[in-house]
């Protein structure tokens, strides 16, 4: 069924297209991009191409991050919104094309951050937003990117992974040391109150990480990095919000509003669950997860997250008890709803059901886990149903 669905798709490139076209579209064209401060709120990008190219397109458009925060000043060159993503275009075929980059500060809900700023100014760039498909005289090839840094005068721009055999995902500019524990590199805010920096410095690594290391494996990331940021909120902002999260084997988080500034037992709980989920995701490579059936991925992580949790004495059984009864609660409402036609936010599917799921089993969690990552890992396949009924029957055996 695959095959005869891959060699239609193929027939059709083939058809619409010369041969010799999809063969260069099927290698990345090498793209120097320097990336230069220029003042503590602009940065210069320039893209240098080893041949003319017509457009870049970025993909899905982030909470109007390219759009208002980039301006193209290469000539005869626009920007253009398109199916709901970012894309420039040029009048006349360019080898060399350069964007003013500023500053963006916008603190919505549930999301990554294309730049994190630090409250004494520093800022951790997400270099993948600076990664497009380009256009050639050939049609659309994928990049292939070389970063070039540049910082202000006193301060240093470093890459945040030293993994030779992978794209850096964040670069650092600013003045602060990139503190190292362990396998972990810290880059936390100094302005962040005392007891939300025992959490991010001492509960994440002696707790967490720990924990899941004698449960599961040693951590698989050559190089973790834990950015954290502290993005004062205005005067009377009480609203609390955790931005970000496990990307690209690199945790980092942006902390906004003033229900941060005193900790209270319902804000350290929920921070707590949040961090063991996003920590239990450096333990579940890309290639782990089902695009077809991602609930396996977040209820997974949520299920580790929730009975490391207990586990470490970081919350109660009585918070345990709770959070169960509360996504028993979720699960059976958007299963109620979807047998009404009635839509569901996602996160009660990916997250509430399918850790309900994983609850409900017969076996220990913690050894199902690491059983199926050590299966996708040796199998180069995704965890989906079929995995984890297989490997259910073998860990019931042991």
């Amino acid at each position: 069924m695959f095959l005869s669905r891959f060699l239609m798709v193929l027939i059709c490139l083939i058809s619409s297209q010369t041969l010799a076209s999809v063969l260069v579209n099927s290698d990345p064209i090498g793209t120097d991009i320097e990336l230069k401060q220029v003042s503590p709120t602009e940065w210069l990008v320039t893209y240098n191409f080893p041949q003319k190219i017509s457009s870049l397109d970025f993909g899905r458009n982030l909470l109007g991050y390219r759009e208002n925060a980039w301006h193209s000043i290469s000539p005869n060159s626009h920007y253009q919104r398109l199916n709901q993503g970012d894309s420039y275009l040029v009048e006349n075929a360019l080898s060399l094309w350069t964007f003013q980059v500023n500053l963006f500060q916008f603190y919505p809900n549930n999301s990554y951050l294309p730049i994190s700023t630090f409250s004494d100014g520093g800022v951790v760039f997400d270099l993948g937003q600076l990664v497009a498909q380009v256009k050639t005289a050939l049609g659309w090839q994928s990049m292939r990117p070389h970063f070039i840094l540049g910082a202000l005068q006193d301060q240093q721009a470093l890459f945040l992974t030293d993994d030779s055999d992978e794209i850096p995902s964040y670069v650092y500019f600013g003045t602060k040391p990139v503190l190292q524990k362990g396998h972990l590199k810290l880059l936390i805010d100094s302005k962040l109150p005392s007891w939300l920096l025992g959490i991010f410095s001492d509960v994440i690594f002696e707790k967490l990480i720990d924990f899941y290391q004698k449960k599961l494996s040693p951590l698989p990331a050559k190089s973790t990095t834990l950015i954290v940021a502290w993005a004062v909120p205005p005067k009377h902002h009480f609203e609390s919000k955790i931005l970000g999260g496990e990307i690209n084997n690199q945790l980092i988080f942006t902390l906004y509003g003033q229900g941060f500034e005193v900790e209270s037992v319902f804000t350290r709980q929920t921070l707590l669950k949040t961090l063991a989920h996003e920590v239990a995701h450096l333990w579940q490579p890309q290639a782990s997860v089902d695009v077809e059936q991602p609930e396996f991925h977040e209820g997974g992580a949520e299920w580790l997250a929730v009975n490391t949790l207990l586990a470490t004495d970081l919350w109660t059984r009585s918070q345990y008890t709770e959070f169960n009864k509360n996504m028993q609660y979720q699960c059976h409402k958007q299963t109620s709803d979807k047998q009404q036609g009635v839509a569901s936010p996602d996160y009660f599917n990916a997250y509430a059901c399918a850790y309900d799921y994983f609850r409900s089993l017969p076996v220990d969690g913690f050894k199902l886990w690491e059983a199926l990552l050590s299966a996708s890992k040796r199998s180069q396949s995704p965890i989906d149903q079929f995995l984890i009924e297989k490997t259910l029957k073998q860990v019931g055996t042991m």
